[in-house]
């Protein structure tokens, strides 16, 4: 996948083997473009534009965008919805309804024994998968204990339930060093997930594995590794 921007005029291109950097020296620029970015991904009119071959696509059909490193979770409301989403798709294409059948009609019995030792008459809702969900809070288990764990668990969590591959991360070099941005790099490598990082600007030498555009203070362009590709 490309992405094209009007105001950028090199084509940033998505690759597993070799993650873009995007530093943007300009903090009205580095501002305006994470803006951009988001909006695109959240499917609004943007300066960034999304390629398959020749065909433009919709930027969060095949990725997601992590703005803010700092305090995202793996429980947002976002994750808890494609997971819940998701189990209800494996329920389908199981056999599992069977079981889910005997744990309903036990826990209406339940219900209405336990609603029956009132003197007036009591109303409950049918018991459903998605109600069990939400009322057992099912949501992917915290099972990590670095900054770089949490970060891979995110790609892991997108990839499995959205089929997403691609990814854009903002800020990302100001918090992991050399040694851990590459184990990272090796992990999407593997799993052939593609990364654009997004950073205010160039605070250490570009990696061996990465390819990059600077954009200056006065909004000039360099390159570097794009030859690698």
């Amino acid at each position: 996948m490309k992405v094209t921007s009007v105001n950028i005029e090199t084509k940033i291109e998505f690759d597993d083997a070799s993650p873009f950097v995007l530093c943007i020296q300009n903090p009205k620029e580095y501002y305006k473009v994470v803006q951009e970015l988001v909006a695109a991904f959240r499917g609004e009119v943007s300066e960034f534009m999304f390629w398959d071959g020749d065909k433009n696509v919709n930027a969060e059909s095949a990725g997601e965008i992590l703005t803010d490193i700092f305090s995202f979770e793996l429980s947002d409301k976002k994750i808890i919805n494609l997971l819940h989403k998701h189990l209800q798709q494996n329920f389908n294409e199981n056999d599992l309804i069977f079981k889910f059948q005997n744990v309903k009609a036990v826990s209406e019995k339940f219900l209405l024994e336990l609603c029956g030792t009132e003197q007036f008459a009591l109303d409950y809702n049918e018991i459903s998968l998605e109600g069990l969900l939400k009322l057992c809070n099912v949501k992917p288990e915290r099972n990590y204990e670095t900054l770089l764990e949490k970060i891979i668990c995110y790609l892991n969590i997108f990839s499995e339930l959205k089929g997403a591959y691609n990814f854009v991360l903002v800020g990302l070099k100001n918090v992991l060093d050399n040694e851990e941005l590459q184990l990272l790099y090796r992990h999407c490598k593997l799993h052939k997930l593609s990364l654009l990082l997004i950073e205010s600007g160039k605070s250490r030498p570009i990696l061996p594995e990465e390819r990059a555009i600077i954009i200056t203070e006065d909004l000039c362009e360099i390159v570097e590794n794009l030859s690698q590709v």
